[in-house]
Order: structure tokens, then C-alpha cells, then sequence
């Protein structure tokens, strides 16, 4: 939420990777693409079993997958980590290459008590693929520069540049009876969350900020106040709901039209 004066709950919807891999589709970077553990998953892939690999202690069969057919679109490809006992997923790594080379890892953590694999964090970054025409994703928050076709080119900054985000789950709970009230909701923020004061947030932040990333949240404010993002967001939501704001009446008042 940095740079916003009020929370925008659209950015906490955008869905950079799925948080299972047990999903029939797994999406990653707002693409949606046939799990390859889904029931149909083998008319879609092959697979090839290339190592046994011990994570925690556990044996495990490191397995390749990728598409059978090639498309135009880069398809998804990747490693299964899979228990040799119970063929549960240890570890997964997906991946895309093409104009933009993307990855998600998963990591699990074996729970004894309870003899299965639980969520610990994942991972997704975005790394600079092959491509003629500049780059930009998040909005143009960040940008890739064309590769030239001189053989002479220089490195641009770009080049060394990438997106990183992780998310780690913690105290975490197991058969712990709940009540959800609204199924159909992803997403549920309760009314006090954004009046939490800055000790609240400081017990749930694993890592703290540093002298480089302080000057990021200053910068972030001058973007979005410059690039008036607030405020299309506002004109999008209220397409959503069926009207468009055109113009402002000699009298204050604004005019809508229903879509």
C-alpha cells in the first residue's frame, strides 16, 4: 500500500503466482496455465524423472516437466519435488521464458504430528528475457530495454535488473476449528486495519528496512501522486459499477452516465 493516502484493496487481488500447486489452474503473473498435477495433465505434458533428492530428511523424486505441443505463447515448465512415500509436493518451481523470463518457487516444511507437506513461503521474480522492443510491466513500474541486434551492444541497467517478491507464512496453526463468513470473498480486511499504529506492524515484519529501502517509500508517493493513479482507480471502480463520470455541472454537482 505505500505511496497510496488510502489503502487500494485491488492491489492485494493482483495475483502474481498461485498460493497452491494443488489448484487444477495455476496462475502466475495474472496467466492462468493447466497445473501439471491435475487430473488432464498428461495429455498436456511430459515428464521425466531425473534425480531422488532428500529435503528434510525425506526422499523425494526430482521430476521435469514441460509442455508437449510448442506454442506460440511460452508455456509453463518446471521441477516437482514429490515425496517418495506419500507422492505429496515438497517443493515446486515454475517457470516461463520468453520475452520475460518468470519463476515461482513454493517451499514446504514436513509436519511430523500430522504426515504431510505445509506452505513455509514462495517466491516469484521476473528476470529479463530476449526481446527487440522495450519492456514494461506493473503499470511501468518497471522497465526492460530492447536488446539491439548489434552484436556490439552495451549492457544497459536493465540488464542487471530484476523483480523479486517472497512471502513467508507464519505462526501458523493446524486443526484449528474456523468459521468463514463470506466463501465467496478471497479476500476479507476487517474495518480497524487501517488505523493499526506503526508497533502493531513492526511484531509481524520478518526483516526490517534499511538505508536503501527507506528512500523507496518517498519515491513511490512521488509516482503515484504524479502519475494520478489514485485517481483512476477511482474512475475504474465506478465503471465497474456501472457508471462513467464525464464532466462537472456549472452547479459542482457530477454527471454519470449508466452503462
Amino acid at each position: 500500500m505505500a505511496g497510496f493516502t488510502q489503502p487500494v484493496y485491488e492491489v492485494i487481488a493482483f495475483s502474481l503466482q498461485s498460493f497452491s500447486v494443488y489448484d487444477d489452474n495455476y496462475e502466475l503473473f495474472e496467466t492462468k496455465y493447466n497445473s501439471p498435477i491435475t487430473v488432464s495433465a498428461l495429455s498436456e505434458y511430459k515428464y521425466q524423472i531425473l534425480d531422488t533428492v532428500s529435503i528434510q530428511n525425506r526422499k523425494t523424486y526430482l521430476v521435469y516437466f514441460h509442455p508437449k505441443r510448442k506454442k506460440r505463447a511460452a508455456g509453463l515448465e518446471g521441477l516437482l519435488y514429490i515425496d517418495t512415500e506419500n507422492y505429496a509436493v515438497a517443493k515446486a518451481i515454475m517457470r516461463i521464458r520468453g520475452v520475460l523470463d518468470i519463476s515461482a518457487v513454493h517451499e514446504f516444511n514436513y509436519i511430523d504430528n500430522e504426515k504431510l507437506w505445509f506452505p513455509a513461503d514462495k517466491e516469484f521474480k521476473i528476470v529479463k528475457g530476449k526481446s527487440k522492443d522495450d519492456i514494461k510491466i506493473l503499470g511501468e513500474t518497471f522497465k526492460f530495454d530492447g536488446d539491439e541486434e548489434s552484436a556490439k551492444r552495451k549492457k544497459q541497467s536493465s540488464d542487471f535488473s530484476y523483480l523479486l517478491s517472497k512471502s513467508y507464512n507464519f505462526d501458523v496453526k493446524y486443526n484449528t476449528p474456523i468459521t468463514i463468513k463470506h466463501d465467496a470473498v478471497a479476500i476479507e480486511v476487517t474495518s480497524e486495519a487501517i488505523n493499526r499504529d506503526e508497533n502493531f506492524w513492526r511484531k509481524f515484519r520478518t526483516d526490517s528496512t534499511d538505508i536503501r529501502s527507506n528512500p523507496t517509500y518517498i519515491a513511490l508517493d512521488s509516482i503515484i501522486k504524479k502519475r494520478k493513479y489514485e485517481k483512476k482507480l477511482r474512475i475504474g471502480r465506478k465503471i465497474i459499477n456501472g457508471y462513467l463520470p464525464l464532466a462537472a455541472s456549472r452547479f459542482g454537482l457530477a454527471i454519470f452516465v449508466e452503462l
